[in-house]
């Protein structure tokens, strides 16, 4: 038996239909039939999975850069942003001029206000058509999220948002897109750029 991780984007959702080609089914359906575990792993949350992927027999899902397990439908492991710190986090980001989006299992939390980056507003979108990330914001007090992703330019202050995380949280960058997922003593990696 083997355990076989796929990713969504680009891998298994078709970057032109959006949608799992059906000679990627059949061959998860072949493998499965031999006795393989298939995984999800992905950056993305919980949340933010396409309905129709969550209903495939998948064995298990790695999802939020190893933030939730989930397996044979049972989450095995589940890690969030302390509630405080996730109440820090936007007015840290905002004070700092830079685009966010806190991606949570639950839901997807975006600033009341429009964001100056294209990035961000791409994403809101996206999200909102499939009812995501509309009735709370970045600013909601008890909101809990798993990870966050940012978007700079050089109006922000990236100096001070690398003073404010860096001993808490792993940065990448990936063109000025970043995303901040797990606290240090968690197994990490982190993706800098949007989905």
């Amino acid at each position: 038996m083997k355990a076989l991780f796929f990713d969504i984007d680009g891998t298994l959702l078709s970057e032109i239909t959006k949608e799992i080609p059906q000679s990627a089914l059949d061959a998860l359906k072949k493998t499965a039939e031999k006795g393989n575990l298939t995984f999800i792993n992905t950056g993305r949350t919980w949340s933010e999975l396409p309905e129709e992927l969550k209903k495939l027999p998948f064995s298990g899902f790695l999802c939020g850069c190893g933030t939730y397990l989930r397996r044979d439908g049972e989450i095995l492991m589940h890690q969030t942003i302390p509630k405080k710190r996730c109440e820090e986090i936007p007015v840290i980001l905002k004070e700092c001029r830079i685009g966010m989006i806190l991606e949570g299992t639950d839901n997807v939390y975006f600033s009341s206000e429009v964001s100056r980056f294209r990035e961000v507003e791409q994403t809101r979108a996206y999200f909102a058509a499939v009812g995501i990330g509309l009735a709370e914001t970045a600013e909601t007090k008890g909101i809990i999220y798993d990870k966050f992703c940012i978007v700079t330019d050089a109006q922000s202050d990236i100096e001070r948002m690398y003073r404010e995380f860096e001993q808490e949280f792993d940065i990448m960058d990936r063109a000025a897109v970043y995303t901040k997922s797990f606290r240090t003593a968690a197994a990490k990696e982190q993706l800098w750029t949007m989905r």
